[in-house]
């Protein structure tokens, strides 16, 4: 008789839990309503088992959901006003939660994620003919201060979206000159893009030649529109095809009096100083226009940034160290030896003035290689021995070099390709970069781990709504749907198997991936990805969905489909428990691990006032390779 005194008590207190705002008004119509149960069973007793009038005593009160919502509506005016406030406060806790945890999800990670996945998602890969290099464009989103119509100006011409189309560069570098004429960085990067362009027209030449004079005029000691003005006289004198893999001869030259024109400019630009692009003076311009955040979305915007300086520069170089050999053969065939020598030994000042005025990239240590590679091989039919020597110890400091870089780490030519944020234009070389590389590859593991906490959130929140929109239809219909206590260890065992337990191999996995390498193994990831997304929440709602059912059956007499609204209003419920495991206390912790990689001074986002591994390695190369050229031109 006790225990089915204890199944009466406990459906009372179901029914009551409506108003467990206030507490002395619950009790009370607890009381009453126990007082009234037990009085039916006692009725119900006189004509049945003990079981049987258990039964129908319940059935002849209803639904708790019923019989809760009529308490509500017939004792609303006893409910005290500290029970109204908490009311109002429940009524509002559940979107401030959803609202809370939406915030917890980091959009900027997620888009910064989705900018690491791009190259794999889409495949969208952006040829830069200048300089041929590949690049992904990471520029989405891009903010800058508020600029004035002249750093506008200049803002769109690096930044310019139609960049490969060579006759638009032209029009906004003619455009950015014309705006302020005096200005050194204007005139050599509109004389750098009218000349790399190509010069097929009187107008263009006329055009070209006006920057080249009024570029003397106003930078008098910089070379660099001699060497512009000898490129385009020895280019038309001496056409190459493009694909110069063949022995290239001395009899390419078809102008020769173009030619020497050209020589007499090159010998006269060769005493001056180092040659001044300004490419990274036109750099650092933009670059104060940008706002960005040190995280990873504005590191990945810094290095598409980064990656779209324009090389110009590099073709003036590399076509006059081409040709300048060759008339160096062509003399030497004519009998005139002292002059071909001569000419050919400009090579170390030659090299020196372009290297020293531009050391920002790997492409200008290989270009002066392959310039002196290119002496080397018309110093061997001259047979000058000492500029052999000379220039062979220049070509053989490049092998050396990448002869050190495979030795310092075991899987050199894994690590060079398949870095993801920047590894395409990497050259690891020293133990300082393998170990940059390693949290890059940290990095892009965690990237991928945000983005799918990002979709979890997601998937979530949508389970929620749709138990939402659920309790709503069946409330609808008559059912009027309440929140129900489970046993303690109920909860307990919801928390341990459900969400501790889960979240414990989660961040195992997401450990162990990310030692693996990140996105180098993706499969892994994606089963990382697919635990947090799928197996974890349809787990959750299982383990949720038995223990609910396990209460329900507990209270005895009742079906399962009176609590249906009941249920979903439960389910919802705990599954915001979830979300907020998931999205305001997981989401968080990755989310400041990816901040924490992102701002790592070994990586190669480019922060302002920081060394990256790959400046490092550029600047230590750029001491060798001076050091070098300086020691051979001396002796």
């Amino acid at each position: 008789m006790m225990e089915k005194e204890d199944e009466l008590r406990e459906f009372a207190g179901m029914c009551s839990k409506s108003l467990s705002d206030d507490v002395e008004l619950r009790q009370e119509v607890e009381t009453e309503l126990l007082d009234h149960l037990e009085d039916a069973y006692e009725e119900e007793r006189q004509n049945a088992t003990e079981e049987e009038a258990l039964s129908n005593t319940f059935k002849r009160f209803g639904s708790p959901e019923e019989i809760s919502s009529q308490l509500v509506e017939n004792n609303a005016a006893r409910l005290s006003q500290n029970a109204r406030i908490r009311r109002a406060a429940k009524w509002l806790l559940l979107p401030l939660l959803i609202i809370g945890v939406l915030f917890c999800i980091d959009v900027r990670g997620i888009k910064a994620s989705s900018f690491v996945l791009r190259p794999f998602l889409v495949k969208k890969l952006v040829l830069e003919e200048q300089g041929n290099e590949d690049y992904y464009d990471y520029s989405d989103g891009l903010k800058t201060r508020k600029l004035t119509a002249d750093e506008q100006l200049l803002f769109n011409f690096y930044y310019n979206k139609e960049r490969r189309s060579g006759k638009i560069v032209d029009e906004m570098a003619v455009r950015l000159y014309t705006s302020n004429t005096d200005n050194p960085i204007y005139c050599a990067t509109c004389a750098l893009e009218l000349a790399s362009s190509g010069i097929t027209t009187q107008e263009q030449r006329s055009k070209l030649m006006e920057v080249l004079d009024n570029g003397r005029r106003i930078d008098g000691t910089n070379p660099l529109y001699d060497f512009i003005e000898a490129y385009i006289l020895m280019t038309s004198a001496c056409p190459l095809p493009k694909n110069d893999g063949k022995e290239l001869k001395g009899d390419a030259i078809t102008d020769c009096a173009a030619f020497e024109k050209a020589v007499v400019i090159y010998e006269r630009a060769l005493t001056m100083g180092p040659v001044k692009t300004y490419g990274k003076e036109l750099q650092e311009k933009v670059r104060e226009m940008l706002v960005t955040r040190r995280d990873l979305l504005g590191g990945m915007q810094l290095l598409d940034f980064e990656m779209r300086e324009r090389l110009t520069y590099i073709s003036v170089g590399r076509e006059i160290s081409k040709r300048i050999p060759l008339y160096c053969e062509k003399l030497h065939a004519d009998g005139k030896k002292k002059e071909a020598l001569e000419l050919l030994r400009t090579w170390r000042s030659f090299l020196l003035q372009w290297l020293e005025g531009n050391h920002g990239h790997y492409l200008d240590l290989i270009v002066c290689v392959n310039s002196a590679k290119r002496f080397l091989q018309s110093a061997k039919k001259l047979d000058a021995k000492d500029d052999i020597a000379a220039l062979q110890s220049v070509v053989d400091w490049l092998t050396d070099r990448r002869d050190n870089a495979s030795q310092s780490t075991d899987d050199f030519h894994i690590i060079h390709i398949s870095g993801l944020l920047g590894g395409a234009f990497v050259w690891p070389e020293f133990k300082a970069e393998e170990s940059a590389r390693k949290i890059e590859r940290k990095l892009e593991a965690v990237t991928f781990d945000v983005a799918g906490l990002g979709v979890a959130c997601v998937i979530i929140l949508l389970i929620i709504v749709g138990y939402g929109v659920g309790t709503l239809i069946i409330r609808m219909c008559g059912r009027h749907p309440f929140l129900f206590v489970m046993p303690q260890d109920t909860y307990k065992s919801l928390f341990f198997k459900g969400i501790l337990l889960p979240a414990i191999i989660y961040l195992l996995m997401c450990w162990i991936v990310a030692g693996f390498g990140g996105l180098s193994v993706l499969f892994w990831q994606l089963v990382t990805c697919v635990f947090l997304c799928l197996i974890w929440p349809i787990c959750y709602g299982v383990f949720c969905h038995r223990a609910i059912n396990d209460r329900i059956h507990g209270l005895g007499a009742m079906e399962n489909h009176d609590f249906k609204a009941s249920r979903s209003l439960n389910m919802m419920c705990l599954y915001i428990v979830l979300l907020v495991v998931i999205g305001g206390v997981i989401r968080p912790v990755q989310t400041w691990r990816q901040h924490h990689y992102a701002n790592q001074d070994t990586l190669l986002f480019p922060w302002q006032g920081v060394e990256t591994a790959e400046a490092k390695s550029i600047r230590e190369g750029y001491q060798q390779l001076m050091k070098l050229l300086n020691t051979e031109g001396n002796k």
